[in-house]
């Protein structure tokens, strides 16, 4: 093999553990943002409150997991591309508003 077993430990990390975490984040985030619109921030330390939050975002991403996935890879570029350049021009004005040399995130963000 190439990399050796370092490199399959390296691999398997990279296509089954980082997903997932990923996965868990992006749901954890959104149950949370969620309790953040309702107003119950301080009732998500019941499993029973986290659960009337979560399992309507199991179906919807069980819905979504069902189109062309194609359409919602699209969506996904779109957003996060969207996202690194505001991210970005933030953090130019950021820079520049301290006389710093803001061009590092000004240019990529053009």
């Amino acid at each position: 093999s190439l990399l050796g077993r370092a490199g399959g430990v390296v691999a398997i990390i990279g296509v089954v553990a980082l997903p997932v975490t990923s996965g868990d984040t992006a749901f954890r985030s959104a149950r949370l943002i969620v309790a953040e619109w309702l107003g119950w921030t301080d009732r998500q330390k019941l499993l029973s409150s986290r659960l009337m939050l979560a399992l309507p975002l199991f179906g919807v991403a069980f819905v979504i997991s069902l189109v062309n996935f194609k359409m919602v890879w699209l969506y996904f570029n779109f957003t996060n591309q969207l996202m690194s350049t505001l991210v970005l021009w933030a953090a130019a004005g950021f820079l520049r508003q301290r006389g710093k040399c803001h061009w590092i995130a000004t240019l990529p963000a053009s």
